[in-house]
This record gives structure tokens, C-alpha cells and sequence, in this order.
């Protein structure tokens, strides 16, 4: 892997989930930056304000968030010019087959929410394959 640091995007109302998924890309070995927001509302201001040369390399985010629901957000980054072909991956406890359908045809990558920590720990290595990095 070479030694460009990502630029990683994570609107995740949760926490702790926020602390687990920051330590799974570090073990993963994945050099970042992560820029954090709390709710739909929060980032899509951000987003909206993204220009395509300064678009991050990765955009994480939960489902199931406050203010904004998750499909909304998607919908409404489909829109995003600045946002060009930034890999949008869904990180939810969601096992609906309806939500996973939407995710996938909003163009994003859904990734269940794993249930141990050692499971929270490889999601740094699947997002290594997703971008392409492993």
C-alpha cells in the first residue's frame, strides 16, 4: 500500500461505534484522516459544499441516523458532484433484505454492523478490498 493518507468521511450518530470503526482502520493498517459527523443533516452540508478534486476517498455511514434517514442521505449524494466516484459503504445492524436492496441501488455497498469485537476488527481489512488497497 502506498503512503497516501485517505481521506474517510463517517456519519455515525453512535459513539462507541465511531471509536470501533477509527481502531478496526488502524488495524487494518489503513493511514486517514476520518472527518466525523453525527447526523444526515450534519454531513450533507458538508457534501454539498465538496468540490470534485477535494471529494474524500471514502464515505461511511450508518443507516439508521437522526434528523436524516440514511436512504435520504444516499439519494441525495447521488446528487453530489463533488462526491465523483468516492465509495459510498453503509455500515448498519440492518438484516433487511429491503434496506440492502436500497443501499445497493443507491450505489452504495452495504456491510453489516458485526455483533463481536473481533468481527468490528476486520471491518478495516474489508474496506482495504473495497477500495482496492489489500
Amino acid at each position: 500500500m502506498n503512503a497516501h493518507t485517505l481521506e474517510v468521511v463517517l456519519i455515525e450518530d453512535n459513539s462507541a461505534d465511531v471509536f470501533l470503526i477509527r481502531r478496526a482502520l488502524d488495524e487494518a493498517g489503513l493511514r486517514f484522516h476520518l472527518r466525523t459527523f453525527r447526523d444526515g443533516e450534519e454531513a450533507l452540508r458538508f457534501v454539498e459544499k465538496l468540490e470534485e478534486t477535494s471529494a474524500p476517498d471514502l464515505l461511511l455511514m450508518d443507516w439508521n441516523l437522526p434528523r436524516i434517514h440514511g436512504k435520504q442521505i444516499l439519494e441525495a449524494l447521488g446528487h453530489c458532484t463533488g462526491l465523483g466516484k468516492t465509495p459510498r459503504i453503509v455500515l448498519t445492524s440492518s438484516e433487511s433484505p429491503v434496506d440492502r436492496i436500497a443501499v445497493e441501488q443507491l450505489g452504495g455497498v452495504f456491510v453489516s454492523k458485526p455483533r463481536t469485537l473481533d468481527e468490528f476488527m476486520q471491518i478495516g481489512l474489508k474496506i482495504k478490498v473495497i477500495l482496492g488497497v489489500a
